[in-house]
C-alpha cells in the first residue's frame, strides 16, 4: 500500500527530486468523519482520526479533555461534523502543547489511531521507501541523472519497473510510422522533407 501511496505523489516527487521544492498540504479533513484530519503541534503536524463514538471517547480521555465526551455539540460524529469548526479549534488548543513525537508516543500506547505527517522529502528518505526500490534513479535524456518514483506493481511474473526515462519529442516517431502505419523510408523521408516531422 506505501508503494501505491508512494507511486501516486509522483508529481511531488519529482518537483522535490528535480528542483529541490517541497510541496505544501492541500487540505486534509474527512469530509464526513470529525476529528479526522491533520492537527498542528508544537513541532509539525499530526494526523487524528477518530472513526467513531466510542473511539471519540477513549480519545477525549487521552488528551486529557474527559469534558467534550458528553458535550452536546460532539457526542456523535454526525454532530461532531456539523460542529467541525468549533471541534478543531479546541483539539489545536491541546495538539499545539506537545511535539508530534510526543503525540505520536502517547497515541501508540493508548491505541489512537495517528499519523505523521510527512513532507516530501521527508517521504523520499524513508527507510521503507528505499527497501522497496520506490525512489529509482534514471538517465534522462537531455537532463542527465535524475530520481523518478519507482513501480508500485509487484506481480511475481511480471513485476513492474523503471526502465527508461520518458522518450523525447518525436524520438518514436519514425518507429511508429515504420511499424505501425507500414509507411516506407521514403514516405518518412517526404514528412520529413515537408516538416510534417522532426
Amino acid at each position: 500500500m506505501v508503494d501505491s501511496l508512494f507511486f501516486t505523489l509522483e508529481n511531488a516527487v519529482v518537483r522535490y527530486t528535480t528542483e529541490g521544492q517541497i510541496p505544501g498540504a492541500l487540505g486534509t479533513a474527512h469530509p464526513s468523519i470529525a476529528p479526522f484530519q491533520a492537527f498542528p503541534t508544537k513541532d509539525s503536524s499530526i494526523v487524528i482520526a477518530i472513526g467513531g463514538d466510542k473511539l471519540w471517547a477513549h480519545f477525549c480521555t487521552v488528551m486529557g479533555r474527559g469534558d467534550l465526551i458528553d458535550d452536546v455539540r460532539f457526542r456523535t460524529n454526525p454532530l461532531r461534523s456539523k460542529n467541525r469548526e468549533i471541534l478543531v479549534g479546541i483539539l489545536t488548543q491541546e495538539t499545539i502543547k506537545k511535539t508530534a513525537k510526543q503525540w505520536t508516543d502517547i497515541f501508540e500506547k493508548e491505541g489512537v489511531p495517528y499519523s505523521l505527517v510527512n513532507n516530501i522529502k521527508q517521504i523520499c528518505e524513508d527507510p521503507h521507501i528505499q527497501f522497496r526500490n520506490m525512489l529509482v534513479q534514471i538517465e534522462q535524456t537531455g537532463i542527465g541523472k535524475m530520481k523518478i518514483a519507482g513501480s508500485p506493481f509487484r506481480l511475481s511474473e511480471t513485476p513492474g519497473r523503471v526502465y527508461h526515462g520518458a522518450p523525447s519529442l518525436g524520438e518514436h516517431t519514425e518507429e511508429i510510422l515504420a511499424t505501425v502505419l507500414k509507411m516506407s523510408q521514403s514516405e518518412i523521408l517526404s514528412l520529413r522533407n515537408e516538416g510534417v516531422i522532426n
